[in-house]
């Protein structure tokens, strides 16, 4: 039988990594080592994440911890990484003196929010990444100055930034036209949260957003106006979270910030997204508005109806994603697409896009390159059907693929009843429609035709 271990008052950091790849938490602060044929001879309880080392004597107080990563008060050690034990992580303190200013009904959601994120993506994230998520948070729970969203607000983003950080599946694009920068949020949520963290903590504190070029460029109140979706304290699943209303709309509002329009006669940041009430059941509200009055951009093949996309293309997605991301590894592409939809990637950038032939076989085979070479998740290029009928461009997630089952993992960020598990076959069908869309469909708006409408 192993002894056990006080980590408070034993190092382990010199110890024989082969001695602690099999830890077991015992207790709040007690650990125990074994063997590797005790690895081999634990039992797992049904329906359970555990392991039970039986040659380890359970004391009191004792919980199993999963073998994959140990996390008990503030104590960290992945064996199967082999990481060494980092002592005294506490991230709850480092907001414990700013819960005071939170009203005491808010209180334990925000530790429980806190806890979750935590628990759940400190494996994945490792503390540093942690760490600077939490760092946003702890802004948006401080008070700056009179540039300061109200508290309320501030509290909520507070609230949503952590809810989002532990849950990046929970990112929505609402009924907007936003799928774009929506899967680009998802992304970063789930390898860099804090990379989205600080773009909000920015403008609640700011009302700002960093430009392209790193300058302060003060935004909108576009992105502060909640929209009927936002407020609602128990959203919908379809529902966009305020907190990603906040990071995708100010994307969107720097992206036509930074354009310029020389062949229309237009100056730097002339046009401007914009959200309005809809007009009708199929209209998302959003607009493409000349900043000098209330005309708006409408479809040149139907100057009947406006704009209601946020002009996002492919090119412009690589740069906002790399404008945000500190950590996007070089050979990992962002997209899939078909192979005809390579007019669409500047530069025909590699690292930007995957473009593949869309037969099922090879489609399979890109899929499993990407899983084992642990590419994914990705966005992928694909079509969807829209209110009214049409065949629009659609972006969505690939989080992973079963080539046995001929199964791909697919999140929708505009429509989750959607997410799940879905065949290759349809995710095939789906990119395959993309060859039949026009080059309006696919560009629309990034080559805008300024037809002002009366």
């Amino acid at each position: 039988m192993t002894d056990n271990i006080d980590i408070r008052k034993k190092d382990l950091l010199e110890e024989d990594p082969q001695q602690l790849i099999n830890m077991t938490c015992l207790s709040d602060h007690v650990f125990a080592t074994g063997s590797r044929q005790t690895a081999q001879n634990a039992q797992k309880p049904a329906n359970s994440g555990y392991l039970v080392l039986p040659d380890v004597e359970i004391t009191e107080r004792a919980e199993a911890s999963r073998l994959q990563c140990v996390v008990a008060n503030d104590l960290r050690y992945c064996p199967v990484s082999r990481h060494k034990i980092k002592e005294n992580i506490d991230f709850e303190s480092s907001i414990v003196a700013l819960l005071e200013t939170v009203p005491q009904s808010q209180r334990a959601e925000l530790k429980q929010n806190l806890k979750a994120f935590v628990n759940k993506r400190i494996s994945q994230l490792g503390t540093e990444e942690i760490r600077a998520t939490i760092v946003q948070v702890e802004r948006l729970l401080s008070d700056h100055g009179p540039d300061d969203l109200p508290v309320g607000e501030r509290i909520l983003l507070a609230q949503q930034t952590l809810k989002l950080a532990a849950n990046p599946s929970f990112v929505r694009q609402g009924r907007f036209n936003t799928c774009e920068v929506a899967t680009i949020e998802r992304m970063l949520w789930q390898k860099e949260p804090s990379a989205v963290a600080h773009i909000i903590a920015d403008a609640a504190v700011t009302r700002s957003i960093r430009d392209y070029d790193g300058n302060a460029l003060p935004l909108s109140a576009e992105p502060f106006k909640k929209d009927l979706e936002s407020p609602a304290d128990s959203p919908q699943p379809a529902d966009r979270l305020y907190a990603s209303q906040l990071f995708q709309v100010s994307v969107i509002e720097r992206e036509w910030a930074s354009r310029d329009f020389p062949a229309l006669g237009l100056p730097k940041g002339a046009i401007k997204y914009k959200l309005q009430t809809p007009e009708g059941p199929d209209d998302s509200g959003e607009r493409l508005k000349l900043s000098d009055g209330p005309d708006v951009l409408v479809d040149p093949e139907d100057d009947d109806f406006p704009i209601v996309d946020p002009g996002i293309d492919f090119g412009t997605m690589g740069k906002i994603y790399n404008s945000l991301s500190r950590k996007r590894a070089s050979d990992a592409p962002l997209l899939l697409a078909p192979r005809e939809a390579a007019r669409l990637v500047p530069n025909n950038d590699t690292k930007l896009a995957l473009l593949t032939d869309t037969d099922t076989k090879q489609l399979s085979r890109t899929l499993q390159e990407l899983k084992e070479n642990q590419k994914l998740p990705i966005i992928a290029a694909v079509t969807e059907h829209s209110r009214s009928g049409s065949v629009d461009l659609h972006a969505v997630t690939i989080e992973d693929y079963d080539p046995f089952r001929g199964l791909v993992y697919v999140i929708n960020q505009r429509h989750p009843a959607l997410d799940g598990w879905m065949s290759l076959t349809a995710v095939q069908e789906s990119m395959e429609r993309v060859k039949g869309l026009t080059p309006w469909q696919l560009e629309k708006p990034s080559k805008v035709v300024v037809r002002r409408r009366d």
